[in-house]
């Protein structure tokens, strides 16, 4: 009880106020713990609103953070920490002393411990029921039910992943909101060229190198255009990374492929702004950051037509029907001369971009909290 009573003066004083003296409305436990993944989809959503909640709550919510490790937790909003390896050991304690609980990934490693909580989870996919076996489908449809009967909220990130949900769970009277997720446009657009790339015309992806991005398809796909080269940026521990340098090697285009692993922003900024087009053949996307990125610099962009892609990408993406090469390569030729004569294209792509920012995402889910909270 001693590691809990400490936490609970963290709570009391923070930045030298005395947060009692405040009469907050409702004390928010917000999961952050995914944030320790600072190059994935989820990281980075966690740490954006990790960065933009505290002032929409300020002086009206008690926020605290769930992290894996407080002492390297950028905190500059002095917001209180929960470690997460405690939350089992103090769990009771805990539970009682939030009005809402917001897990933020629907695998939820830590979850308050009673059913009359306020508890919100946001659901980013069910990829598992394209990627496992029946079996392993079956028991992780199950686990993530329970969660949802327990539960009196869910969020999602696109409409294309609420229908997924409402199509396979019951849901029942759980209130729902489609909250998309953000991008902040980088304020200088000036950027440092990577070492690894050579001189001339090159296309862009980026992604976690797993089969699901569908990234294979654009070796034969690259085979037939001439004088460009491809690179494809992303953690790369996955042994699909084996598949794409035997088929480099085997369409005789190894050295047309980069494969740098995960890069800084410094050089994915660069590469989206300098690319000849981003291509993006994924198959399976809660959202899509990728998509959103590229069209805010405005270059052509390429996209499977699956999932949420043509929900976030909108009307100015050029959609692949599918991955034949012949005829991925007669769409991008087509749609490339497209885009090169009509530059509001580019312009359009911008303005789509700017629809998905985390000041309106942090907003939304302020609501969100007020809402599940009765206000």
């Amino acid at each position: 009880m001693a590691t809990y009573r400490n936490f609970l003066k963290t709570v009391k004083m923070t930045n030298g106020i005395d947060m009692a003296k405040i009469n907050f409305v409702a004390s928010i436990l917000l999961d952050l713990e995914r944030i320790k993944y600072p190059y994935s989809g989820l990281g980075h959503f966690c740490s954006q609103l990790a960065l933009h909640l505290p002032a929409l709550c300020e002086h009206r919510h008690r926020l605290n953070f769930l992290v894996s490790n407080p002492n390297s937790f950028r905190n500059p909003h002095h917001i209180p920490l929960t470690k997460a390896s405690l939350v089992k050991k103090l769990l009771p304690q805990l539970t009682k002393s939030y009005d809402l609980w917001h897990s933020t990934h629907q695998g939820l490693f830590y979850r308050p411990s009673r059913k009359t909580k306020n508890h919100i989870i946001t659901i980013h996919d069910l990829n598992f029921l394209f990627e496992k076996s029946s079996n392993k489908k079956y028991l992780y449809l199950n686990r993530l039910q329970h969660f949802v009967e327990n539960c009196q909220g869910l969020t999602f990130i696109s409409e294309f992943t609420k229908k997924m949900v409402l199509d396979n769970l019951h849901v029942g009277d759980v209130k729902t909101e489609v909250i998309y997720n953000g991008f902040e446009r980088p304020t200088s657009m000036i950027f440092s060229r990577p070492d690894f790339l050579p001189k001339g015309d090159f296309l862009f992806t980026i992604g976690a190198i797993r089969s699901k991005k569908n990234f294979h398809v654009l070796l034969p796909f690259l085979k037939q255009l001439k004088d460009i080269n491809l690179v494809i940026a992303g953690p790369h521990e996955h042994p699909y990374l084996g598949k794409l340098n035997e088929l480099a090697k085997s369409e005789g285009i190894q050295n047309r492929i980069f494969l740098p692993g995960s890069i800084s922003d410094e050089h994915k900024y660069w590469l989206y702004q300098h690319c000849k087009a981003f291509v993006f053949p994924s198959l399976y996307e809660g959202f899509g950051f990728p998509l959103v990125e590229a069209m805010s610099f405005g270059r052509p962009v390429f996209s499977s037509n699956q999932t949420s892609l043509p929900e976030v990408g909108g009307k100015n993406v050029f959609y692949w029907d599918n991955f034949h090469p012949d005829d991925m390569v007669q769409t991008y030729i087509r749609k490339m001369s497209e885009f090169e004569n009509d530059p509001v294209i580019s312009q359009n792509l911008i303005k789509r971009s700017k629809e998905f920012t985390w000041n309106n995402c942090a907003n939304k889910y302020f609501q969100f909290y007020n809402k599940i909270l009765g206000e």
